[in-house]
């Protein structure tokens, strides 16, 4: 049986909001009352307020809030948004206060329910020796304030290499020339940082996700006419559960549902004396939780400008 690591879980505490309030919703676009310039400065360096968030695979960027002589638009993330005290004393001088002090912000509720990682194996996968590990995530979801959809991104830090008959070595991925993690995508083909998961959640009671992810590399017999000797692995993933509202397009984006999750492998695989392929060394880096909270995943690449595409699993 093969062993599995597990992420200590705690229970989130559910926010309370007054339920007769309308609040300010996560994710969508929301428009801020402009008393001074002073108090655009203050608002446009505001963690958990930014004026967009856009992705494809080349990278993902975080945008300003937008803002002109009477008014700032942009879109709250973070549902432990306050206003700190430079901004609420600007705000005071304004003709909005109230209406923002009557505007907690609302998000939908996600509590982690198991995170963990199988033990690595090598196993036969088409036709060929590959070593693979299994990831899985639970959760509950309640769109409690809005009807939205789930997605997930990954970004990986990857360096895998063959070691040959003759000692010497043959790059599959390198990313360390990227300044940034490079977002995993799973095949050649694959164009979509973004991987949904489910339907999406109307407004109901708790739903059940869950999201089983497989990494693997395929190892070869035969590389440019000399034998494979070894299989190295250095990786390090990061997980980012996201939700986005759903409502007329255009004025809702993708904002953080969970804590990034985080976790990482070092592995060397080889040959037995009967030529049949073992693991000859392993490391894991446990599933844990980011520290600094609720966060956007940002990358300026993906994982297929790094690898030999022959061998891409």
């Amino acid at each position: 049986m093969r062993e599995i690591y597990r992420l200590p879980i705690k229970k989130n505490r559910r926010p309370k909001v007054k339920p007769k309030l309308q609040g300010v919703h996560t994710g969508f676009k929301t428009s801020l009352c402009l008393t001074s310039s002073e108090l655009a400065d203050e608002l446009l360096s505001l963690r958990g307020l930014i004026g967009g968030y856009e992705i494809d695979q080349q990278g993902a960027r975080i945008l300003p809030i937008r803002c002109n002589e009477k008014r700032c638009e942009g879109y709250v993330w973070d549902p432990e948004l306050r206003f700190p005290v430079a901004v609420t004393n600007l705000l005071q001088e304004g003709q909005c206060f109230e209406q923002l002090q009557q505007r907690p912000v609302q998000s939908n509720y996600c509590q982690l329910h198991q995170v963990l990682l199988t033990d690595p194996v090598i196993e036969e996968r088409q036709n060929a020796q590959a070593l693979t590990i299994d990831f899985n995530l639970a959760f509950a979801y309640e769109a409690a304030h809005y009807s939205a959809e789930l997605g997930m991104v990954t970004l990986v830090e990857s360096r895998r290499y063959l070691t040959l008959d003759d000692q010497s070595q043959v790059i599959i991925i390198d990313t360390q020339s990227s300044e940034q993690p490079v977002v995993y995508l799973q095949a050649q083909q694959d164009e979509q940082p973004i991987k949904p998961i489910g339907q999406p959640l109307r407004q109901a009671h708790p739903q059940p996700g869950h999201v089983q992810l497989r990494f693997a590399q395929t190892i070869p017999e035969i590389w440019a006419g000399r034998g494979v000797a070894e299989l190295t692995v250095l990786e390090e993933y990061h997980h980012y559960l996201l939700q986005r509202p759903i409502a007329t397009p255009h004025t809702t984006i993708w904002v953080p549902a969970l804590e990034p999750i985080s976790w990482g492998w070092s592995m060397r695989a080889g040959r037995r004396r009967d030529q049949s392929w073992c693991i000859l060394r392993r490391k894991l880096i446990q599933p844990f939780l980011r520290p600094d909270g609720l966060d956007f995943p940002l990358w300026s690449d993906s994982v297929k400008s790094f690898c030999q595409p022959v061998y891409w699993r």
